[in-house]
């Protein structure tokens, strides 16, 4: 994009960034994105199962395992008992794990190939980006 790293709390400073669509801003080799609605976002509702649990974001799935990792089951029943996704976010923070502390790398990837594998729209939209990082 323009050689700049932005924090999170910046990425609405990028030039030509709409919040609203799927596929932000994107050159030959890189694709950005920003927001909720991004399908790249973890905190976009999508549906998918994994172990014949239903979850509705990639976010309630990394929540869910890392609560899970932490052996707390009530913490993970409670995810499993909201939608929001910052809600999620908010109760997987309370498991006391860091993200180095766990297996956090391999349960993204798991939830994430559930989720574009799950989601044939979401899936087309993924190898659309080619091989933009």
């Amino acid at each position: 994009m323009d050689g700049v790293k932005y924090g999170i709390d910046e990425v609405h400073k990028i030039q030509g960034i709409d919040h609203q669509a799927p596929c932000v801003k994107q050159n030959e080799k890189v694709l950005a994105f920003a927001g909720r609605l991004s399908y790249l976002s973890n905190f976009y509702m999508c549906s998918f199962v994994v172990d014949n649990i239903r979850f509705s974001s990639s976010e309630q799935y990394f929540q869910y395992r890392r609560a899970k990792h932490a052996n707390n089951i009530i913490l993970a029943n409670k995810i499993l008992s909201t939608d929001s996704p910052i809600e999620q976010k908010m109760l997987g923070e309370q498991s006391g794990l860091r993200d180095c502390e766990w297996s956090a790398g391999a349960a993204m990837v798991e939830g994430l190939a559930a989720k574009f594998s799950q989601n044939k729209r979401l899936y087309d939209y993924l190898l659309s980006t080619g091989d933009k990082k």
